[in-house]
């Protein structure tokens, strides 16, 4: 799994580490799907029944910028 994980993701060049979690999800759901007949309704089902995806998805960058503590900058 981890050698199809690293080939799929190779093509990236490179992923922000703010956004692996969701590159990794993206994965898994491309491997669950893979064999389906009707990948599109698979993807409606996983979103609908996850409400808080797109609040998650929006509050990335806030985050993000907490973890940008000016610890060192000049006053």
């Amino acid at each position: 799994m981890d050698n199809l994980y690293e080939r799929w993701i190779k093509p990236f060049y490179g992923v922000a580490t703010k956004y692996l979690p969701q590159y990794l999800n993206w994965f898994v759901f491309l491997e669950k799907v893979k064999n389906s007949k009707n990948p599109i309704m698979d993807l409606t089902r996983a979103v609908m029944s996850n409400t808080s995806a797109i609040k998650s998805f929006r509050e990335i960058e806030n985050v993000y910028l907490e973890l940008d503590v000016p610890y060192y900058r000049k006053t």
